[in-house]
C-alpha cells in the first residue's frame, strides 16, 4: 500500500444523509426511479456471511445507502454501524431487536446492526438504480472503474478538494493537458492520458458516493472512479526520443529521501524536456519528475530502478504534449556518446475506444544502422529469489539488436511499493492474533480489542482509518458467550479484510523487459548489504535519520571521534547514574515481509562495575536481547563486543531501537559504532 511513504486514504467519506429510501436522490439523478424496501429485523450472521456480496463498509452507511449499494440482489443487510452486505438468499437466524444496537454511521437515529448482528431489508421492487452522470463539457461519460491502490487508474496529476464537483475535476485535468479525468470517494479527482489495463469496467451503482461540492453529482466510490475522456481524444502526451545529446532511457524510480540523481534538483512551473536537458547538459542523466521537477547527476541511486512506463504518465506544465515523470517516478534520459548518430523517434499517445481508453504505442526505426556507448542501468531481484525466465531476440537492418526476457517468480512475492506499511498474512501483533482464538475469555475480549487497537498505531505505524473502524466505540464490561465470541469473530475478520489496508499484497506477476543486446543489467546483489547506507557509522558527525529518545537527563548521546571502531567517529550514550532509566536512539525503515534480517552493532564501554545494560528492540516483532546478554557487568572494558537480533520480518517496515540504561551506583561511557541491518534470505 513518495519513499517511506505509505499513502493512507485518510480523507472522510461524503455523507449522503439518507435515512429512508424515499430520501434518495431525486429521480432525475437516478437511471431509473429509486426503489423502496421492507425491514425485516435483526438476523444473526455467521462467518461465511449470510449476505456475502458487494461488502463495503463506509462511513456514511445508512439504509438508503446500503440499498444503492445492493441493486440487483434481493436483500441486503447493514451491520457493525458502517458495513453493507448484499445477496438473494432469506435470511433464517433472527436475533431479538435489541442485538442490532450500533447506530448507523452516516445516521445516528438508526441502526446498522451490530458484531455479527445484521440490521436486514427486502427490496420491494427489482432494484435497477444507478447514478447517471450529467453532461461536462468537451468530455465523454465512459462509466465507472475500479481503481488501483496505490498505483493508480489514472496516473496523472492528483488532486483532492472539500468541494470537489465534476466541473472543477474536468478543468483542473483539462488546464492541464490531459484528456481524461476521473472522480473518486466524493472528493478525489484524477488526471490521465490513458486507464491502467487492470481497471475494469462495474455498475455504475457502485459509483454511487456524491461529489462533496455538489450532492447532485456522483463522485465514483471507494476505489470506484466515474471516469469521462475527450470525445476521439489522440495524444495526452509523449516522451521525446532524444533531446539536446540524450536518449530517452525509461521510467525510473525515485525516493524523496535518496534521490536518484543527486547533482541538481531544480523546478519550475514551465517545465519542458529541452529546460531540462539544457540545466543537466554537463551531467550523464538527467530526469524529469511530477511535471515541473527536473534532476541531474552521473551516476544512479544503487537503490533506483526501473519502473513500468504506465507509472510515468504526469504531462509537463510547461508542455503538455510531453510526458514529465511521476510522484516518486522519474522519465530518464542518458547521454549519447557524441559520435553516434540517432534520427529514431517514438511517442506513447492514448486513444480513444468505445468504453474504455487504450495506449499505443509507435516507433520509427532509425534509417542508418547505429550503435550508441549509452548504458540504461537496471536493478535485477535479489539473485536469492530463483526465477523462470525465457528470452527472444531480435533485429533488423534499421536498428538495434533487441532481446526481451521475460521472469517469473517461483512463488507469490511481496508486491509492495515504496512507503506502503503493511503486515505478511498472519504477521499482525500478537494482541490482535489473540482475537482468532475461540477460547478466549469472554472477560478479555474488551481488554484484548483495546490492545490490539492500540498496537495497530505503535511502533511508527500511522492509524489506518478503515482498520480503526473496525473496532466497536463500546464493548460491555461482562458480555455474554455469544455476544464476546460475535465482537471478537467481527473485529478479527474486519482487520485481516483487505478493506482495512493491513495486510500486505502477494503476487506472481511475471515481469517482462526489452534490453539492448549487450546492455542486460547484471543483477545487483541484495544479500548482505547494509540497508543503513552508512548511517550507522555517524561519519557525518550527526545521529543522521536515527531519533533521540526523550530522557538525555539519563543517559547523553553525542558522536564523538573519540574511540571509533572504524572511520573517524562514534556514537557515545554516557549513562549518567541518575535514578536508574536510560535513554534510546531509534531508526525507521522498509524492509520485505518474511525475508530474514540480521540487525548488528558493536560496542566498547569503560566501567563494567556499572549497573548498565545494553539492549537492541525490533518493532513491530517487538523483538530484544534477552535480560542476562543486555548486562555490561562481564563485559571487559575498553574492548569492542557485538550485539545483534536475527528476525524474520512480519511487516513491511521495521522500527530498530538501541538503548543504554542502567540502575544508580556509578556511570559508564558506552561507545557504539558499525550499526548494520542486513537482509539474510
Amino acid at each position: 500500500m513518495g519513499s517511506f511513504l505509505f499513502k493512507l486514504r485518510c480523507l472522510p467519506l461524503a455523507a449522503l444523509f439518507l435515512t429512508t429510501a424515499s430520501a434518495l436522490p431525486a429521480e432525475n439523478n437516478l437511471r431509473t426511479r429509486a426503489t423502496s424496501f421492507t425491514s425485516l429485523g435483526c438476523f444473526i450472521d455467521s462467518p461465511s456471511r449470510i449476505l456475502p456480496n458487494k461488502v463495503i463498509s463506509t462511513h456514511d452507511m445508512t439504509a438508503a445507502r446500503c440499498a444503492l449499494n445492493c441493486a440487483g440482489y434481493d436483500y441486503f443487510g447493514t451491520q457493525y454501524s458502517s458495513e453493507c452486505f448484499c445477496g438473494s438468499d432469506t435470511p433464517t437466524d433472527p436475533a431479538p431487536a435489541g442485538d442490532c444496537n450500533m447506530a448507523c454511521s452516516g445516521n445516528p437515529d438508526e441502526q446498522c446492526g451490530a458484531g455479527m448482528r445484521l440490521n436486514v431489508y427486502k427490496f420491494d421492487t427489482a432494484p435497477t438504480t444507478a447514478p447517471m452522470a450529467p453532461p461536462i463539457s468537451g468530455f465523454e461519460f465512459k462509466g465507472c472503474y475500479t481503481d488501483n491502490f496505490p498505483e493508480r487508474a489514472l496516473a496523472g496529476k492528483t488532486v483532492a478538494t472539500d468541494d470537489m464537483t465534476l466541473e472543477k475535476c474536468a478543468n483542473i485535468c483539462q488546464v492541464a493537458g490531459y484528456p481524461a479525468f476521473g472522480v473518486e470517494y466524493a472528493s478525489e479527482c484524477f488526471c490521465g492520458t490513458s486507464l491502467d489495463t487492470r481497471s475494469t469496467k462495474v455498475p455504475e451503482v457502485e459509483c454511487s458516493m456524491t461529489c462533496k461540492g455538489d450532492g447532485t453529482q456522483y463522485c465514483g466510490g471507494p476505489n470506484r472512479l466515474n471516469v469521462y475522456q475527450v470525445p476521439s481524444s489522440v495524444g495526452g502526451g509523449s516522451n521525446v526520443e532524444t533531446v539536446g545529446g540524450f536518449r530517452y532511457a525509461s521510467c525510473w524510480t525515485d525516493d524523496v529521501n535518496d534521490r536518484a540523481l543527486k547533482a541538481v534538483d531544480w523546478r519550475t512551473d514551465d517545465m519542458t524536456v529541452e529546460k531540462c536537458a539544457d540545466r543537466c547538459m554537463g551531467y550523464s542523466y538527467f530526469g524529469l519528475e511530477y511535471s515541473r521537477e527536473c534532476f541531474c547527476g552521473n551516476e544512479l541511486a544503487h537503490r533506483s530502478t526501473s519502473a513500468p512506463e504506465k507509472e510515468c504518465a504526469m504531462l509537463c506544465m510547461g508542455n503538455p504534449s510531453q510526458l514529465c515523470g511521476g510522484g516518486s517516478r522519474l522519465n530518464l534520459y542518458t547521454r549519447v556518446a557524441a559520435s553516434t548518430s540517432v534520427s529514431s523517434s517514438s511517442s506513447t499517445t492514448a486513444t480513444a475506444s468505445s468504453d474504455i481508453i487504450t495506449s499505443s504505442s509507435t516507433a520509427a526505426p532509425s534509417s542508418t544502422s547505429s550503435t550508441t556507448s549509452s548504458t540504461v542501468v537496471s536493478i535485477s531481484p535479489s539473485t536469492s529469489s530463483s526465477t523462470t525466465s525465457s528470452t527472444s531476440t531480435s533485429s533488423t537492418s534499421q536498428g538495434p539488436e533487441l532481446t526481451t526476457i521475460t521472469s517469473c517468480p517461483p512463488e507469490p512475492t511481496y508486491d509492495g511499493h515504496t512507503g506502503e506499511r503493511c503486515y505478511r498474512p498472519g504477521g499482525l501483533p500478537a494482541a490482535c492474533r489473540t482475537l482468532a482464538s475461540s477460547t478466549l475469555n469472554s472477560r478479555s475480549v474488551g481488554s484484548s480489542a483495546t490492545a490490539c487497537k492500540a498496537a495497530l498505531t505503535r511502533y511508527g505505524m500511522t492509524p489506518v482509518p478503515a482498520a480503526s473502524a473496525c473496532f466497536p466505540t463500546s464493548i460491555p464490561v461482562v458480555p455474554s458467550s455469544a455476544v464476546a465470541a460475535s465482537i471478537r469473530s467481527s473485529i478479527h475478520d474486519c482487520i485481516n479484510a483487505p478493506t482495512a489496508s493491513l495486510i500486505c499484497n502477494y503476487n506472481a506477476d511475471c515481469q517482462t523487459k526489452t534490453y539492448t543486446v549487450g546492455q542486460v543489467p547484471s543483477p545487483t546483489p541484495s544479500l548482505g548489504v547494509d540497508l543503513l547506507g552508512g548511517d550507522g557509522t555517524f561519519e557525518s558527525g550527526t545521529l543522521g535519520d536515527w531519533v533521540l529518545g526523550a530522557s538525555p537527563h539519563l543517559t547523553s548521546t553525542t558522536v564523538t571521534t573519540v574511540n571509533p571502531r572504524s572511520g573517524s567517529r562514534s556514537l557515545l550514550m554516557r549513562y549518567l547514574n541518575v535514578n536508574g532509566g536510560g535513554n534510546s536512539i531509534t531508526y525507521n525503515m522498509f524492509i520485505i515481509p518474511g525475508r530474514q534480517y540480521e540487525f548488528n552493532l558493536y560496542y566498547r564501554h569503560t566501567n563494567p562495575a556499572a549497573a548498565t545494560s545494553l539492549y537492541l528492540y525490533v518493532y513491530p516483532d517487538i523483538l530484544q536481547t534477552d535480560f542476562s546478554t543486555a548486562q555490561l557487568h562481564d563485559a571487559p572494558a575498553n574492548v569492542w563486543g557485538t550485539r545483534t537480533i536475527t528476525f524474520t520480518a512480519v511487516a513491511s517496515w521495521a522500527q530498530l531501537v538501541v538503548n543504554v540504561g542502567g540502575n544508580t551506583g556509578q556511570p559508564n561511557d558506552v561507545y557504539i559504532d558499525d550499526i548494520t541491518l542486513k537482509r539474510l534470505t
